[in-house]
């Protein structure tokens, strides 16, 4: 599958001049994931990322290319959420590298699944809101997650380790938080 392997390239090539740092794939601190998205008031939002009023989107590719895509790895190209204290654009880009799937349907079905599975992965102090229509994804982070130290490489090991599916080995519970 090789239908996005353009559009993996040219944003390499765009974010080349950009300084990135790879994050810990193996990152130990342990957070809360939920079973429910949580709604976080204002009064209870440190910042926001990729709020309306600025510039954001996300996207997802898949590709088939291990040649593309050697190895995991979870890279960020800005200020971690540590350093981050008012609202800010943001950008989520996800590059998947997966097995050949030849049936168009099988493929199709497969890219969907994985475009659903990231609201399946909720961290705690993190409402992720997305519209898929505009391709822009807004995230609050409450206060309580930042006095918890949350950071990106805690939220790309949520997701990495809990895997396409949503139902990983990461800690999930019923609570909801806030």
């Amino acid at each position: 599958m090789q239908v996005y392997d353009k559009v993996i390239e040219t944003t390499r090539e765009l974010l080349k001049p950009f300084p990135v740092k790879e994050l810990n794939r193996n990152h130990a601190k342990p957070w809360n994931l939920l079973k429910e998205n949580e709604f976080l008031l204002q009064k209870e939002v440190a910042f926001e990322l990729g709020i309306r009023s600025q510039p954001s989107t996300c996207y997802q590719a898949v590709t088939s290319s291990k040649e593309l895509l050697p190895e995991d790895k979870i890279l960020l190209y800005g200020p971690d959420l540590p350093e981050i204290k008012k609202n800010v654009p943001f950008t989520r880009i996800t590059w998947i590298q997966i097995d050949p799937i030849e049936d168009q349907d099988k493929a199709y079905q497969r890219i969907k699944k994985l475009e659903f599975a990231k609201f399946k992965i909720i961290p705690e102090g993190y409402m992720m809101l997305s519209s898929s229509m505009d391709q822009k994804e807004q995230v609050r982070v409450s206060k309580k997650a930042m006095k918890k130290a949350l950071d990106f490489a805690t939220v790309g090991n949520s997701v990495y380790h809990t895997g396409a599916s949503g139902d990983g080995p990461a800690h999930r519970t019923g609570e909801k938080g806030g």
